[in-house]
């Protein structure tokens, strides 16, 4: 069970990865105005930004879309061998 510290974190939920590959958005936040990536959907209780956002976006970018385009590029055999390696 999460515990949480009500003045960092407002809801603990979980998202599925497939929303998260729908709903990237950029967003100026804080004082320096940086734009930060941030994700939400009607679905989600609460908006995700922050460190949360942050890690989730650079996993969706880093690893699982280049994942998902070398298995959607490969030829049916080669995509068994693919699916094969990642476990």
């Amino acid at each position: 069970m999460f515990h949480r510290n009500p003045d960092e974190v407002q809801h603990i939920f979980t998202a599925p990865i497939e929303l998260l590959q729908e709903v990237e958005e950029y967003e100026h936040l804080g004082d320096r105005g940086a734009a930060v990536a941030t994700y939400s959907h009607p679905a989600f209780p609460a908006r995700i930004w922050g460190l949360t956002a942050h890690l989730s976006d650079t996993f969706l970018k880093t690893v699982l879309r280049p994942a998902i385009a070398e298995f959607e590029n490969a030829s049916e055999s080669d995509a068994a061998a693919i699916s094969q390696s990642k476990l």
